[in-house]
């Protein structure tokens, strides 16, 4: 028997599939740290998002960012 895969182990299956997103994000907070200011890197955090949103976790269309988890039934 296979052993059971944890949540957290698919999400970041999941949320690899992101990493130029989320490389992009990071080179744009980096630029500026010492002055970060709300919506400073909205456009770039944007395409992040959607694609944490559209990257699927067995079978789930929609990620729950602020939970870190997927809706009931994914797991």
């Amino acid at each position: 028997m296979q052993p059971k895969t944890r949540p957290i182990q698919r999400f970041a299956q999941s949320v690899s599939k992101c990493s130029a997103e989320a490389a992009i994000y990071g080179k744009c907070i980096v630029a500026d740290y010492n002055s970060v200011h709300k919506d400073q890197c909205a456009k770039e955090f944007m395409k992040l998002k959607d694609c944490y949103l559209v990257s699927p976790l067995n079978g789930c269309q929609r990620l729950d960012l602020r939970r870190l988890t997927c809706p009931a039934g994914c797991f």
